[in-house]
């Protein structure tokens, strides 16, 4: 039984993950989507499991409702039921991870945006029996928690490839925005810029959560206003 919640649980999860990567153009988000449409019509044997999908996205943010949609998909082929739920604070996803072992489900994934943060409820989860994945950031912290596994990738890296193109282009200065404070794969993206690309990197701090706020904010220094950076090189860092 462990084992075969074990192969739903990662299952769901990747598919979020796959479809998500997918939607990185528009040919190849509708790719992914029809992919997932096609898989609707089969459906695993194995025995019925309720899974729990627990994310720091804020209410109405379509990266992560895209990753919803890919696991909802995943858990309809695994024969689960998905519990989503999501919480932009560190300290409401942990309790979002909470609710779900005193729902004793069968298996949980987790975003890492905020490992440190999240270290005791997954331990709650793991003392539990209940196994445990994750996604999104934290790829340098998943081994330590003694999760089953992780998706996603290397920010550092990411970066890097970011800062040769900006160098390719010729750009001289760029803004790294950084949305989610404390957002551990935010801060490694921005890192890797820095470390490749040659001109200046500047990193801005707003309020993902905000939009208004975001647009009127200003960069360090207070001129000019933020708009006027997006007619520059500009990165802002991913969900």
């Amino acid at each position: 039984m462990k084992r075969a919640h074990r192969t739903a649980l990662a299952a769901l999860v990747a598919a979020g993950a796959l479809l998500t990567a997918g939607c990185s153009s528009d040919s190849g988000g509708r790719a992914a989507q029809e992919r997932a449409e096609e898989g609707e019509a089969g459906q695993a044997s194995t025995p019925r499991m309720t899974v729990a999908l627990i994310t720091h996205g804020a209410p109405g943010d379509t990266f992560w409702d895209t990753v919803r949609e890919g696991a909802e998909t995943a858990a309809h082929k695994s024969n689960a039921e998905l519990i989503y739920a999501s919480d932009p604070s560190v300290s409401g996803q942990a309790n979002l991870v909470q609710n779900a072992i005193d729902q004793d489900v069968g298996g949980i994934a987790v975003s890492l945006a905020n490992p440190e943060g999240l270290s005791g409820a997954i331990a709650q989860a793991r003392e539990a029996g209940i196994p445990v994945v994750g996604l999104n950031s934290g790829v340098d912290a998943w081994r330590g928690l003694d999760l089953l596994s992780f998706f996603g990738q290397d920010e550092v890296v990411s970066g890097r490839a970011f800062g040769e193109r900006l160098n390719e282009i010729g750009a001289e200065h760029t803004v790294c925005v950084i949305h989610e404070q404390g957002n551990v794969g935010h801060e490694a993206r921005c890192a890797g810029v820095a470390e490749t690309f040659q001109g200046e990197t500047e990193v801005l701090y707003v309020e993902g959560a905000d939009m208004p706020s975001v647009r009127s904010t200003n960069r360090p220094g207070g001129d000019p206003p933020f708009p006027a950076l997006l007619r520059g090189s500009f990165v802002s860092s991913p969900a």
